[in-house]
């Protein structure tokens, strides 16, 4: 019966424990509709609830009759074009109810959803394209310049007639139900495939754990491709709750998801530490009043900027870290920060997950000894989509156990309080604004400009906050201000603005170390990162009581420079899109006006 399955049969024999919850027997196909998997659970509150609401976006109410209706009807389109179990099909939507409704859809027929991040560049999407190969693309009006391959308008599609009373699901616990994308070490990126029982454990996981119910309202504003949004979308419709979907220009907009909770009365929201750390910047957050809990992932948490956040929210608010890779459906670890702590741990692991800790050779560590933490478990991906070799290089069988494992490459430690912390990585790969990112992928995209002969990007630590810096050797002499602009210019149509660099050097030769490769820390140490950034805007001088001052001095602040130039735009000097929303709040503060941030 799993003769079809990616996971061989050891595998399949050691997780009986662990899916023992789902009461559902190993060998036994998830026919005849699962009474526990997830996606059973929604249609259910589709049906007795009819009239309660379900989703919320722009001044538009869709109750949960409404939203069985768009499934049924994207489903049923889905079948007239063929759609089968196990088949990718990728969506191309900003995030709306089309993309709940299309994510229910897809993964109700045993197909794959896959999402494509409308923010991203064609040429970026034209990789996660390829790489995936979907049957077919959901979309709204003509196909997008990157999606090469078969595209359906969901509003060309027929609302149907006389909807059926229940969808019968037909899915075993290890069918692959998503596929998402990570940076990957050789430019392009690479798709994780996770399965239904993974995706189950962990939503249920979060719906016992904090006592969610009908009366949550949950914020939903993360990117699409980031596999956060999938818990953002379904938990709210798991209890019957209400989800509100922010627009996708504004989930970097502090104020106006302020004003999203605030007026709508979330309950559940998930911030990055940075985006939190701007979020915090609004006054009128101490008065968020509905907030119950407010989940942190996606980067290291620092003391500082938790104890910050539990002094600024209302005193009932509840602060969480959870922790996660892609490779393990969403999350495996959850702690909740306590005021004044002074140490930031993972906390334990959810329900059937296991930690360990490994040295090189993959042997368990003792308390309190570094090592790599690896995770076991039913929230396991199946693989790499496509790429075997990788995925026996990261999933392995432990030693001493006979289990299953994936390496995060990450350096951490059980503590002497039986608690999980988290150490930093092991190899070239690292955090920005949430997003998973290998160094190498900027690189190798960088090698793709053709006024690039080499280059090197590292990061650089200052205060709380990780710059990319590129170092660079040119294929010609040329002037250094004209070259880096072009490659500014044409990294930004490659990558997303999380893997755009900061600050560009220019080499004629990279120094290198006894060995004779390049020195890397060298590179750092040559760079001279200018003061530290402050969050704050100060007071002007009476040197700077001109407009044009008053601006420059914001964006030394914001920037963390001496030498910004009056004539040099602001992306060019470092900025970046989380850098922007700063720009506009301390104007806007400054100034005493209003800013629209696409304006600006």
């Amino acid at each position: 019966e799993y003769q079809d399955s990616l996971l061989p049969a050891w595998f399949m024999q050691s997780l009986v424990a662990d899916i023992a919850y789902l009461n559902l027997a190993i060998k036994k196909p998830l026919v005849n509709d699962p009474p526990h998997h997830w996606l059973k659970v929604v249609l259910q509150q589709c049906a007795d609830r009819p009239d309660a609401i379900a989703i919320k976006q722009n001044g538009r109410t869709l109750h949960y009759r409404d939203l069985y209706e768009h499934i049924i009807t994207l489903r049923q389109g889905l079948v007239d074009h063929g759609i089968q179990s196990k088949q990718v099909v990728a969506v191309y939507l900003p995030r709306s109810y089309h993309v709940l409704a299309a994510a229910c859809a897809i993964m109700s027929l045993g197909a794959i959803y896959c999402p494509l991040d409308v923010t991203f560049p064609d040429i970026r999407i034209k990789s996660i394209v390829e790489d995936a190969s979907p049957v077919l693309c959901l979309g709204l009006g003509s196909r997008s310049k990157g999606v090469n391959c078969p595209w359906l308008n969901i509003l060309s599609l027929a609302k149907i007639k006389q909807l059926p009373e229940t969808i019968s699901l037909s899915l075993l616990p290890f069918d692959p139900a998503y596929l998402m994308y990570t940076s990957g070490t050789t430019g392009r990126p690479k798709g994780v495939l996770n399965h239904h029982v993974g995706l189950s454990n962990r939503l249920m996981w979060m719906l016992q754990h904090y006592s969610a119910s009908s009366e949550d309202v949950v914020l939903h504003k993360t990117s699409l491709g980031f596999d956060v949004s999938l818990w953002e979308m379904f938990i709210p419709l798991l209890t019957g709750g209400t989800c509100i979907i922010a627009n996708e220009q504004d989930q970097y907009q502090p104020q106006i998801l302020v004003n999203l909770i605030q007026t709508h009365q979330v309950t559940l929201c998930h911030f990055v530490p940075s985006m939190l750390r701007m979020m915090l910047s609004q006054n009128t957050i101490a008065h968020l009043d509905s907030l119950r809990h407010v989940f942190l992932s996606g980067e290291a948490l620092s003391p500082t900027l938790a104890n910050k956040a539990l002094n600024s929210l209302p005193k009932e608010t509840r602060l969480h870290n959870l922790y996660g890779p892609t490779e393990a459906s969403i999350d495996v670890t959850a702690c909740e920060i306590t005021k004044n702590a002074t140490n930031i741990t993972l906390g334990h692991p959810i329900q059937h997950t296991r930690i360990f800790i490994v040295d090189e050779y993959h042997k368990p560590l003792p308390t309190d000894t570094l090592g790599q933490i690896a995770i076991a478990g039913v929230g396991l991906a199946l693989g790499y989509y496509e790429q075997p070799a990788l995925t026996q290089q990261a999933f392995i069988t432990l030693p001493h156990s006979n289990e299953r494992v994936y390496l995060t490459g990450d350096r951490g430690k059980w503590n002497k309080q039986g608690k999980l912390e988290f150490h930093g990585r092991m190899d070239r790969q690292i955090k920005r604004f949430g997003q998973r990112i290998e160094l190498a992928d900027i690189e190798a995209n960088l090698m793709g400009c053709s006024e690039i002969e080499d280059v090197v990007v590292e990061p650089i630590n200052q205060g709380e906050d990780t710059h990319l810096i590129a170092f660079l050797i040119l294929t010609k002499p040329q002037p250094e201000q004209d070259a880096v602009s072009l490659i500014k210019y044409q990294l930004s149509k490659r990558v997303p603005t999380s893997m755009q660099p900061e600050d560009y050097r220019v080499y004629t030769a990279f120094p290198c170390d006894h060995n004779g490769k390049i020195d890397r820390l060298q590179l750092k140490q040559d760079y001279q990162m200018p003061r530290s950034h402050s969050r704050h805007y100060h007071q002007a001088t009476a040197d700077e009581n001109d407009i044009k001052f008053k601006i420059e001095a914001i964006w030394r602040n914001i920037l963390g420079r001496v030498d910004t130039k009056p004539l040099t735009a602001f992306f060019d000097e470092g900025g970046t899109s989380m850098a922007l929303v700063q720009l506009q709040y301390y104007i806007e503060d400054g100034f005493g006006v209003s800013l629209d941030l696409m304006s600006l």
